[in-house]
């Protein structure tokens, strides 16, 4: 006899125990975790036990999973598209995509940190909680897949999600779910999507969603230029993988010259070598065939397809070119719910605030939201409404919420536009929240979560959620980089240093105005505050 444990809507059984008899008792002891290792969502799940000939008996059990091991990072991806493959990426800090700095289906259980092991939850001797795994590739439909990491080292993580195959079952709605700090009081969980993927064809042509960053320790989110990619590499069919090594099949050399060197260029071919430099994904240009990436600025492109031209250079010189096409669309197609601005200071004592604000991609009419906070560094006075959805004179309903400055807590703050018909495409603040600054030092979060945005159907659409943070301070110094109480060359030495760097907003002193970029505008603002610290 076996218990068969299953879900509702998942294509294989969540896990096959076997019946132990003792006494004419049968029993089996299940740890939530499914066959293929992972933690199982919380839920209802169908038992079923049966022998050869059929199904003797049936029942329920939830599931919660509060005292499972908990992981600071749990990346969760599910589709609303039966016998379709939807793939979950998770990009190591500076790492690439389909890389070995990449974990996905064909390297499900990667050496990040180079030490020789990795993680596998069904093999005890690889426990490196510093090396991520994919727990199973879905190849039927819904997932869920699941991507965790139980010590993620500091850094940028990217999280991406491929289309591989629609089976001819058309688009999918994919959403995505991050859980940080898994079971601590810090816990965060934010959802993305649900998205469209609208085609899935394979290495070439699936289409690629760019979910979000995730900067750790710190647990904040960022949002990235949303993309369609189209790649000419060449990649075997999708099958289980055999290894957990990593391996690309390149395309066939047509010279025996060794590449030395590729650039692209954006809808019009330069001059030879005057393109933007791309890299050899090994690492290191040395054969006649060689895979190249590069990450592609999209910002100041418009919306719409736009083509890359890609060529190599051997020792023969520079070849022809070949084109991809990039498709760009803003937002990626999703509205934006931000704290604004992202990073501030406010000296302690003193009163500040922030917006909640909402740039649209399609016509809505409501929004609601919590907000979280640090309750030992600021407290929450008021929330008033904000212009967004009184744009042509609409009449709105708007709910501030309910302030708890002693968990840090804001919740069920909510607008909706009243007049029949009336919806807003333009971005502005639907609420204002003004707090104070304690007397106790230190960085508070400003996350969001049970963010809804919804049209005038009642739908809801798909969002990139922003959050923020806010310093406590005893003074104010703009400009004082070095923290040596004056603004001066020293100071610009600093910035030099750093120059052309990006990051989170504010993510370290020398982005002096907060925009994430170190160049010439933090210049500026040292320049305007030359002198001694107040």
């Amino acid at each position: 006899l076996e218990l068969w444990i299953l879900k509702e809507g998942w294509w294989e059984p969540v896990q096959i125990l076997p019946l132990i008899e003792t006494d004419g008792i049968y029993t089996a002891r299940w740890d939530g975790r499914h066959m293929h290792g992972y933690i199982v969502p919380d839920g209802e799940y169908i038992l079923s036990i049966g022998d050869d000939v059929g199904e003797l008996i049936s029942g329920t059990v939830t599931v919660d999973t509060g005292e499972a091991e908990a992981a600071d990072m749990r990346i969760k991806l599910t589709w609303n598209t039966d016998v379709t493959d939807v793939d979950l990426h998770l990009i190591k800090p500076g790492g690439s995509f389909r890389t070995s700095g990449d974990c996905y289906w064909y390297n499900m259980y990667p050496d990040w940190d180079d030490d020789g092991e990795y993680y596998d939850p069904t093999d005890p001797s690889n426990n490196d909680t510093n090396d991520p795994y994919l727990d199973i590739d879905d190849m039927a439909g819904y997932g869920p897949e699941h991507i965790t990491i139980y010590s993620p080292p500091a850094g940028t993580y990217s999280v991406v999600v491929h289309y591989w195959n629609d089976s001819g079952h058309g688009p999918s709605d994919a959403t995505v779910t991050v859980t940080l700090h898994e079971g601590t009081t810090n816990e965060m969980v934010e959802t993305f999507g649900p998205h469209t993927l609208s085609q899935g064809g394979g290495w070439e042509t699936g289409d690629i969603w760019e979910v979000t960053t995730i900067t750790m320790p710190q647990g904040t989110f960022s949002s990235v230029a949303q993309s369609t990619l189209r790649s000419t590499g060449v990649m075997p069919e999708k099958e289980p993988p055999t290894s957990k090594g990593m391996s690309m099949t390149a395309p066939r050399a047509t010279t025996t010259a060794t590449v030395t060197a590729a650039e692209y260029f954006i809808d019009t071919v330069g001059t030879d070598g005057t393109g933007q430099a791309m890299s050899a994904v090994d690492g290191a240009f040395d054969s006649n065939v060689e895979e190249v990436t590069a990450n592609v600025d999209v910002r100041e492109l418009s919306p719409g397809d736009h083509t890359l031209f890609v060529h190599g250079r051997n020792t023969d010189g520079w070849g022809v070119t070949e084109s991809v096409v990039l498709s760009v669309t803003p937002h990626g197609g999703q509205t934006i719910v931000n704290v604004t601005p992202p990073v501030q200071e406010a000296l302690q004592g003193s009163s500040f605030t922030v917006d909640v604000t909402v740039d649209p991609a399609e016509s809505i009419t409501g929004v609601q939201f919590d907000l979280r906070f640090d309750a030992s560094l600021i407290s929450a006075d008021s929330v008033t409404e904000g212009n967004i959805l009184k744009q042509d004179g609409a009449n709105t309903y708007f709910s501030p919420g309910t302030i708890d400055n002693a968990t840090g807590m804001i919740t069920g703050v909510a607008g909706a536009i009243t007049t029949p018909g009336a919806t807003v495409s333009s971005s502005g603040v639907l609420a204002t929240i003004r707090m104070t600054a304690k007397t106790v030092g230190g960085t508070s979060p400003l996350n969001l979560s049970n963010v809804i945005v919804g049209d005038i159907n009642g739908n809801p659409v798909s969002i990139i959620v922003e959050d923020g943070s806010v310093t406590t301070t005893t003074t104010t110094c703009i400009g004082d980089v070095d923290g040596d109480g004056f603004v001066n060359v020293l100071d610009m030495i600093r910035v030099g240093q750093h120059w052309g760097e990006t990051g989170t907003p504010g993510w370290m002193p020398e982005d002096v105005n907060k925009d994430g970029t170190i160049n010439v505008l933090d210049m500026i603002v040292i320049g305007q505050h030359w002198g001694s610290c107040p």
